[in-house]
């Protein structure tokens, strides 16, 4: 591990992206701005992603899930054809959600279920 703290301190270190990152990253389950950058062992593989640790609450999270945090994954429930090339369509964010979202798209490849 590499805390941010220690990176920010070393003499003569311009630091790395993921370290800097971690600088602007808050913990997705706290909302800490404490997170360290956890270096990969030498003998791991090489991942496409950087990991992270929040220093408050230990929790573990990748720059790929804050990267995508403000993101909702919902289930689409009905499609409305407007004027091409606009559909309509009534989604539903959470589980139990009867009423639903509407949202306007152009999306070619969009049906309920």
């Amino acid at each position: 591990f590499v805390s941010r703290h220690s990176a920010e301190h070393a003499e003569g270190e311009s630091g790395t992206m993921a370290e800097a990152l971690a600088e602007a990253m808050k913990c997705l389950a706290c909302d800490s701005t404490s997170m360290t950058y956890m270096e990969p062992e030498e003998d791991e593989e090489k991942k496409d992603f950087s990991e992270y640790m929040c220093e408050d609450c230990g929790e573990e999270q990748t720059d790929v899930q804050w990267n995508y945090r403000g993101y909702k994954i919902g289930k689409v429930l009905e499609v409305n054809k407007m004027k091409a090339p606009l559909k309509k369509c009534k989604v539903a964010i959470s589980k139990g959600d009867e009423k639903g979202l509407q949202i306007v798209t152009n999306a070619k490849h969009i049906d309920a279920g």
